[in-house]
């Protein structure tokens, strides 16, 4: 016992030290509207919250399940929604901590990685469901055959979680059914049993969140160009998931603008810088995935990485925002975790120094961003709610219905020959 105690000794306070710095960081975050949203969803009706309001929304029904029975309770929003966000978030990075195999000192400092210490603990969203399960996958993967139904569990939880979380439960469904085929399984095997049962699963899941035709989605304001949306989701998506930031550049005009901007020569300052990031962002993204593809080869992992990685990125094309970048980094992690656990790594002299300076470059980055993120949330506010909440409270306006909605940054500008809607002030 006295010898595990000292062998854990490290984990614990790194753990712990996770534990302080988010619980403390927590305190000084404003929740936004979104997170907002969702805690007002969870006061509605089962009714609507499971078949009506994901169309809408496009997230499956447990988050707002989960923040209801604190809701009833009518606790502070904001508390509610951190003691159901670190219920999730906890666990993951315990997880991560105390039983990945990955290189010591990587397991040690992923935490505190911008996604997993920010952007998934101090703000409450769903997506802090989704870590959860893509560890408890990379956990226990190499134990599915034995315990399927655990297993598949797991890739039902990941469903719940966001469309990101079904597409890559789907991919990895899809290895695996793959790897039982090659095996030769017999079709009576528990294991064809429970993805059958897990497949009917997420077909209801799935159901749910198919998209109203009055989704926000579907207004032109929301136009984007399809050739800009596939080399950002192909390319410039895995480097913005680890080391760079093109999505935030110029308030993500980016995806607003046709990819006949990108190719055409331009007099407008901030539309030239928009074109450069652009083109960095793609460089980047080439050497990241051939750089992944040929680490997952080399290990012989390739399907679980590729099958996976291209389903999240299909999902990316329909619609993404900056808070579902760090999904992806989620997802690289795990898989790493997965690669790792599996055998000892047997690489080259020269990949492995490739290998060790795409993590330095990464986690260094990663982390930057969190200090640079906690600074900011300490001295600035996140987002205004709690001045409204005291404005509202002192002018006792409490007592009445509410109404808020969306403000769009800047002005639209329309296209004249396509017809598509800008925003941002730029000269075409």
């Amino acid at each position: 016992m006295n010898i595990t105690k000292k062998n854990n000794l490290i984990e614990i306070i790194v753990f712990s030290l996770f534990c302080i710095l988010t619980i403390a960081l927590s305190f000084f975050h404003e929740p936004w509207f979104d997170e907002l949203q969702a805690w007002g969803i969870s006061k509605a009706s089962i009714y609507d919250i499971l078949f009506v309001i994901p169309h809408f929304e496009g997230h499956p029904p447990l988050w707002y399940l989960l923040l209801k029975p604190l809701s009833a309770l009518n606790i502070f929003p904001d508390t509610g929604l951190k003691i159901v966000n670190f219920a999730f978030m906890l666990p993951a990075v315990w997880l991560l901590i105390f039983k990945s195999k990955l290189p010591s000192l990587v397991k040690f400092l992923l935490p505190f990685t911008y996604f997993i210490f920010y952007q998934y603990s101090i703000i409450s969203r769903p997506y802090c469901i989704y870590c959860l399960a893509m560890f408890l996958i990379a956990c226990f993967y190499n134990t599915k055959n034995e315990h399927p139904y655990r297993f598949t569990s797991f890739l039902a939880l990941l469903s719940l979680s966001c469309t990101f979380g079904m597409a890559v439960a789907c991919g990895i469904s899809i290895v695996w059914i793959i790897e039982l085929f090659k095996a030769k399984t017999p079709l009576k095997n528990k294991a064809y049993i429970s993805l059958f049962i897990l497949f009917i699963f997420a077909c209801l899941v799935a159901a749910l969140v198919i998209p109203d035709k009055h989704n926000y989605l579907f207004y032109n304001s929301y136009a984007k160009d399809n050739i800009v949306r596939c080399i950002y989701s192909f390319l410039i998506l895995p480097a913005d998931a680890l080391l760079y930031d093109f999505y935030n550049y110029e308030n993500n005009s980016f995806q607003f603008i046709d990819f006949h901007y990108y190719i055409t020569p331009t007099t407008n300052g901030t539309l030239a810088l928009i074109q450069i990031m652009f083109y960095i962002g793609c460089f980047l993204g080439v050497i990241l995935n051939i750089f992944l593809f040929c680490f997952f080869k080399k290990t012989k992992n390739l399907l679980l990485f590729i099958i996976p990685y291209i389903l999240f990125i299909i999902s990316g094309l329909y619609y993404i925002s900056p808070h579902h970048v760090g999904l992806l980094t989620v997802l690289l992690i795990s898989l790493f975790w997965i690669v790792y656990s599996q055998n000892d790594i047997n690489l080259s002299g020269e990949f492995k120094k490739l290998l060790v300076l795409f993590t330095v470059l990464t986690i260094g980055i990663q982390i930057y961003w969190s200090i640079f993120a906690a600074i900011h949330e300490i001295k600035y506010d996140y987002y205004p709610t709690k001045a409204q909440y005291n404005y509202i409270k002192q002018n006792n306006l409490d007592k009445y219905k509410l109404m808020s909605d969306w403000l769009e940054q800047g002005p639209f500008i329309v296209n004249k020959k396509t017809h598509k809607v800008y925003i941002g002030e730029y000269n075409y």
